[in-house]
């Protein structure tokens, strides 16, 4: 290796470590707050969590007489199963008995209160899979992008607007819809090696690793499966000998993922959420959503159209034709654009059909049943195809930093307020009710006192002023911004 070649390593392990610190942290400061976020005492992914480790089985009837019960869980052969894949629960398991065998919870309950283990509980998970995965996440995408020749600026620049501009900033804070954002960095990174391995980065068993953090994203959510799928066919064509290596890395997570469903269900190949939709009775209620309504609302709705969700997808299709990548790369994105959003529309028509409260509940109303959070495992294939762009073209580069800012705009606000769609709804509220850290709230909550970090007025007068004068300082250094990202690329008007 050469000394070029050397510093550019360095440089990009140095800047990359750097970076996961300052998303896992970020991360950690705007956890969800809501009745339904991470420190909530039914957080439905700890329940797993919960029965294994305080009474060895997967059936969460007592957890449930303990602390609750949880959401989506049903009666099957004698035992109350979740109906959510047993990945989360089976990576928090061992956090959770550490926890225990250190004695720690009985020590906070012994010195600062009972009511300090629920947050604590939800620190845990917050820590180990929240924040850890929201920086896998993003720090992924930026070796993606530097491995595929952008420099050090644009790379950051696309990561941040794809991480931090997308829906992904708040599925990552949250806490009952976690899982698909957890599927989304396993993936991520199950990708970051196969772009190593198209490069000719030195790293030991591209595909391997690529297949076993694939596997793993499949027992975290089996939807997976058509991102691993889609992998696997294009390391068989393009290179055909490492497929085996990349199908034995997928059998780890997949093999626990059959015996959990082997004791849950009694079958290994049956899907638990399915298993759920087929006792329910598959689309016993009227047909008054149509699929092709679903479809669009996903694609360009007021409500949860992935373009307000994640604005810079106007730029790839924008600048589609004048992309620099190789075509079985840019192939094997669109089709995982394509799939995933099939599969979001179905899945999602599926779950308006066979439950009842959507009789009287718009199913669009909020971004946990349906929306969102199925199209987040597209969001990677985007972020490449974006950052393929030529953008030696003036008009390009304006459209990618603008939509860039939109989105942070849209979807910053929303780890304040995740009100659920519109996107619009929470920088309204923001407006309206001023910055608010929700981090901040968690100790406002679990504390005894009356302790505020601020009125309502001041954060109302400081959110104002920080809106307008940062849209002064945009509206004036746009140019020059967008310049500075784009130095080394050639002007073409």
């Amino acid at each position: 290796m050469n000394e070029v070649a050397r510093l550019y390593q360095v440089n990009n392990k140095s800047i990359a470590v750097k970076l996961f610190v300052t998303v896992y942290l970020l991360c950690l400061f705007f956890m969800d707050s809501t009745s339904h976020g991470v420190f909530t005492g039914t957080n439905r992914f700890q329940y797993l969590s919960y029965a294994i480790v305080e009474n060895q089985t997967i059936d969460i009837s007592i957890v449930e007489e303990q602390y609750g019960e949880t959401v989506e869980a049903y009666e099957v052969n004698g035992k109350r199963v979740q109906i959510i894949n047993p990945g989360l629960g089976l990576l928090m398991s061992p956090v959770y008995a550490l926890s225990s065998s250190m004695g720690i919870e009985d020590y906070i309950e012994g010195t600062i209160g009972n009511q300090w283990i629920t947050p604590y509980r939800g620190l845990l998970f917050a820590l180990i899979i929240n924040a850890t995965m929201a920086a896998i996440f993003v720090t992924s995408l930026w070796l993606i992008f530097r491995w595929l020749g952008l420099s050090i600026k644009l790379s950051m620049s696309i990561a941040i607007g794809v991480g931090w501009g997308s829906m992904a900033a708040y599925y990552f804070t949250a806490g009952t819809n976690v899982q698909t954002a957890v599927e989304t960095a396993l993936s991520t990174l199950a990708w970051l090696f196969i772009i190593g391995l198209d490069r000719g980065i030195k790293i030991k068993y591209h595909a391997f690793w690529s297949g076993f953090f694939m596997g793993i994203a499949i027992l975290v959510n089996v939807p997976a499966v058509i991102t691993a799928m889609c992998t696997m066919l294009y390391i068989f064509y393009v290179y055909r000998s490492k497929t085996l290596s990349f199908i034995i890395g997928l059998i780890p997570g997949i093999i626990i993922l059959l015996i959990y469903q082997w004791i849950a269900l009694g079958n290994p190949f049956l899907d638990v959420p399915f298993a759920y939709f087929q006792s329910k009775g598959l689309y016993s209620n009227p047909d008054d959503v149509s699929f092709i309504q679903v479809a669009l609302e996903f694609l360009i709705g007021w409500h949860q159209g992935i373009i307000w969700y994640f604005p810079l997808l106007v730029v790839m299709f924008i600048g589609i034709r004048r992309l620099k990548t190789n075509k079985h790369l840019t192939i094997v994105c669109l089709t995982l654009m394509f799939l995933h959003w099939m599969f979001a529309t179905w899945y999602t028509h599926l779950w308006i059909q066979t439950e009842q409260m959507l009789s009287f509940y718009p199913w669009y109303a909020t971004p946990g049943p349906g929306g969102p959070r199925y199209l987040l495992p597209a969001v990677p294939f985007v972020a490449i195809l974006i950052s393929q762009i030529d953008y030696r073209y003036l008009y390009l580069r304006t459209f990618a930093v603008w939509l860039g800012v939109l989105g942070m705009c849209l979807n910053i606000p929303v780890l304040m307020y995740p009100a659920g769609g519109p996107v619009f709804r929470s920088f309204i509220l923001m407006m309206k009710y001023g910055l608010q850290v929700p981090l901040a709230k968690i100790v406002v909550n679990y504390t005894q006192n009356e302790f505020k970090l601020f009125t309502v007025e001041t954060t109302y007068v400081i959110t104002w002023l920080v809106v307008l004068i940062g849209a002064l300082l945009w509206i004036w250094g746009i140019n020059r911004f967008r310049d500075w990202i784009f130095d080394d690329c050639e002007c073409r008007e």
